[in-house]
């Protein structure tokens, strides 16, 4: 998601925007420091109850979307729900109408945004706003200059409210930020972070070959290339159960093994 944002991005960042998205950091701990007896706004006031009423990735239909919409300015759980929708949606059709794809990633980041004030405290909630946030910019790059810093403060607050987010999807978000962006001066890359985030975002999946494969990206760019070399052997081993592998899949996995052992201990 965030990858091809910040690809667009690599020849269009100033050293003043980086100035503006270094600050995500900042303001996500300051917003995070907050005081723990803040309620809720409109919703339940249990976190975890609340992420547990929301599934992601769910197949919604238009209709149901715009039901959940309607009554989201009253209701909290309402605009998280229809926030988790939109971005199952945006992903789903990914390949047809790009300017359905944007207005439906825009009015997913506007939800989502209702979500974070109804529920300052949820994680499940900065984490839509982040990837949602993402979806927008890919899909409108000119305006991706100025989401890159919120992408990275909601990912961040994502990060220490529900780490376990879908699979440690708020430290994958990180991770992939960290790895595409130019670095410092000019914006916010910074390899060794990169591999920080995927690291953490494999404990809490280690089975989701996206945090090993962004793993393994964060550990090539950082010329680690024996251990990048063995995380991408588990990718593409899993990418193929046992019961299904030919003999030709099985030897090419045993010659990539022996490969990666020529690197050496990193």
């Amino acid at each position: 998601m965030v990858a091809g944002l910040l690809l667009a991005l690599a020849s269009g960042c100033t050293s003043r925007d980086a100035r503006h998205a270094s600050t995500g950091g900042a303001q996500a701990l300051a917003l995070s420091q907050r005081d723990q007896s803040e309620p809720y706004g409109n919703g339940s006031g249990d976190a975890s109850a609340l992420e547990d009423r929301v599934t992601l990735w769910e197949a919604c239909s238009r209709q149901e979307i715009e039901q959940l919409a309607a009554e989201a300015d009253a209701d909290g759980l309402k605009a998280l729900r229809a926030a988790a929708c939109l971005a199952a949606l945006v992903m789903r059709t990914s390949g047809s109408s790009a300017s359905t794809s944007l207005s439906d990633a825009q009015v997913g980041r506007e939800l989502a945004e209702k979500a974070v004030r109804a529920f300052p405290r949820s994680g499940m909630a900065h984490y839509l706003l982040a990837l949602l946030t993402g979806m927008e910019a890919e899909r409108h790059p000119a305006s991706g200059l100025q989401l890159v810093p919120v992408i990275e403060r909601e990912a961040l607050l994502a990060a220490k409210l529900g780490p376990g987010i879908d699979g440690g999807g708020p430290d994958r978000i990180l991770g992939e930020l960290y790895l595409r962006a130019p670095g410092f001066p000019m914006s916010v890359g910074d390899s060794e972070q990169s591999e920080v985030h995927f690291r953490r975002a494999l404990t809490h999946d280690p089975e989701r070959l996206e945090n090993r494969l962004g793993l393994a990206e964060a550990l090539m760019a950082r010329e680690k290339n024996g251990e990048a070399c063995r995380e991408l052997g588990i990718v593409i081993a899993g990418l193929v159960s046992e019961s299904q592998r030919s003999e030709l899949i099985r030897n090419t996995l045993n010659a990539m093994g022996k490969l990666c052992g020529q690197f050496g201990e990193d």
